[in-house]
């Protein structure tokens, strides 16, 4: 999830240009997120994303595949899951989900997870989420996680959307990659991507330490194979 609305205010989407970094390759892809389902599918709304928002140095695409990489699972899970048992929904929201509720929408034995009441009850009333069914309509999606109407709005306006269209954009590749992108670029993560700060690129996401040695690993492996392809691809025969 991504539950910080926007503190800033949100560009609008630049035309779309140049395809993006040569070096971010389907190969290379597929050797920064290894588990990562289909990296020929997904190489190419990659690089134009990057390209149109100015991720274009080995670093700072490394810096933002090992935070997207993260969020959604190598590239796997574009919908946030909120099948959490009781006792995770008690450990997560303590004060949004008591433990009579949690037993009550969380998945147990008995029953399935009630994610729609789950959403609403960690989401709803904030985020912008004022009406009812907003909790689930913008839970976490997208590669980076985009929740909230609030954040689901900035995105509509940065690229000439409806709000209530966006979920569904971001369920597909290029409106994935092209949102995280525009979302990265807003927050100005290129400046700590410059400097090798992924602890605080970590933060500016995700709100916390979360993840955070997964997220170092990730964006290493990838500086890694990203810079390799780059500088194969600057070899010049002998």
């Amino acid at each position: 999830m991504l539950p910080r609305p926007p503190d800033a205010p949100s560009p609008s989407a630049p035309p779309l240009s140049a395809p993006g970094p040569a070096f971010l390759t389907a190969d290379a892809l597929a050797a920064a997120l290894p588990a990562c389902r289909d990296p020929a599918g997904w190489a190419g709304p990659l690089r134009a994303a990057c390209g149109r928002w100015g991720i274009a140095t080995p670093r700072r695409v490394a810096a933002f595949l090992g935070q997207v990489g993260h969020e959604s699972g190598d590239l796997n899970r574009l919908q946030e899951s909120l099948n959490y048992t009781p006792a995770a929904l008690r450990q997560l929201w303590p004060v949004r989900v008591p433990a009579w509720l949690a037993d009550r929408i969380g998945r147990t034995a008995a029953h399935p997870a009630d994610q729609a009441a789950i959403a609403e009850a960690v989401y709803g009333g904030r985020m912008g989420n004022a009406r009812s069914g907003d909790g689930w309509r913008f839970r976490g999606c997208g590669l980076i996680q985009l929740t909230g109407r609030d954040n689901h709005g900035a995105c509509a306006a940065a690229f000439g959307l409806e709000a209530e269209a966006v979920p569904d954009w971001l369920l597909t590749r290029d409106g994935a990659a092209q949102a995280a992108a525009w979302w990265w670029h807003s927050r100005g993560l290129d400046a700590l991507a410059d400097g090798g700060d992924v602890d605080a690129i970590s933060r500016r996401v995700n709100g916390g330490d979360n993840g955070l040695a997964d997220r170092r690993d990730r964006t290493a492996r990838a500086l890694a194979a990203l810079e390799a392809r780059a500088a194969a691809s600057l070899a010049v025969p002998a």
